[in-house]
């Protein structure tokens, strides 16, 4: 019996409530904490306003080639949850390989720093020699590897999603820089002014290069390992003479804006405590007013 109000359980009652409500607010906390708000939805079209905000965009020029829909006009990139990339093409529709090919391929590469060690990375459909279909994530150390698939879709555009632990982040939430950005579209091995034909001028280009660090594509190191090297010569020799007649496009213009990435991953520890936390309140009220 209450003895304020006279009625039997209503105190027991409004334990009961309290402590309902309680768990139900820690329950909403949860599930805020592991699932922020994200805008991108990885399916291959840019709804309106989507990456209006993106912190990171790359700008190529249009260069007229034998197909437009190889000619990247725009990449750009967002975090959060997770990392996210879209590739716009001039033509308005992405070109992707198919399960079992290897043409065309789209490689995009770029370094991240992780509280301030900088390590090379690359997202890659078709490239590699990988014809899954997938797109892989690539890592360099004293050579790429291949570190998983992400998430994508392409349609009107590309779009893929990345989660943070295929990077091996050790940093705590914050935010991510990207740096030394580079695409290649469909290029072939060997290619380095792209032309669309390996020809002895990239022959010429690599001797001209050769044994140097710091190349790039255009001085001649295919493999990107950051030298020009007889691997790359062996790349060279292995596709002289071959012309690409669909298209092709490679990274020749400028970052427009290179600002960091927001890096959130959740922590299911955390989830765990919340949860246990609320239990417990839950199990000390109950003693506390039975």
């Amino acid at each position: 019996m209450n003895t304020k109000t006279g009625l039997p359980g209503t105190g027991h009652a409004r334990s009961r409530l309290s402590a309902a409500m309680w768990v139900a607010g820690v329950l909403l906390l949860a599930i805020g904490w592991s699932a922020p708000a994200q805008a991108v939805t990885v399916d291959g079209a840019l709804g309106s306003g989507e990456w209006d905000a993106a912190p990171v965009v790359l700008l190529d020029p249009y260069e007229a080639t034998p197909s437009e829909n190889f000619d990247v006009s725009r990449i750009r990139l967002d975090g959060g949850n997770r990392l996210y990339l879209a590739v716009e093409t001039r033509g308005g529709r992405f070109q992707a390989p198919t399960a079992g090919q290897t043409d065309p391929y789209f490689s995009y590469y770029f370094s991240m720093d992780q509280g301030g060690t900088v390590s090379r990375y690359g997202l890659t459909l078709g490239g590699h020699n990988l014809d899954d279909g997938q797109m892989h994530l690539l890592g360099y150390d004293s050579g790429w590897e291949d570190l998983g698939t992400a998430t994508w879709a392409a349609d009107s555009a590309l779009e893929a999603a990345v989660e943070w632990e295929q990077f091996g982040l050790s940093t705590p939430p914050g935010q991510i820089q990207l740096d030394d950005h580079f695409f290649l579209y469909n290029v072939l091995p060997g290619d380095a002014d792209a032309s669309g034909r390996v020809s002895i001028g990239d022959a010429v280009t690599l001797v001209t290069h050769f044994g140097q660090f710091n190349t790039g594509w255009a001085g001649g190191d295919f493999d990107l390992n950051g030298r020009t090297s007889i691997g790359d010569a062996v790349t060279l020799v292995n596709n002289f003479g071959r012309t690409n007649d669909v298209g092709w496009d490679l990274f020749d213009g400028t970052v427009e804006v290179n600002g960091s990435l927001a890096h959130h991953t959740p922590e299911p520890l955390t989830l765990v405590g919340l949860l246990a936390g609320g239990a417990a309140v839950w199990g000390y009220v109950r003693r506390r007013r039975s």
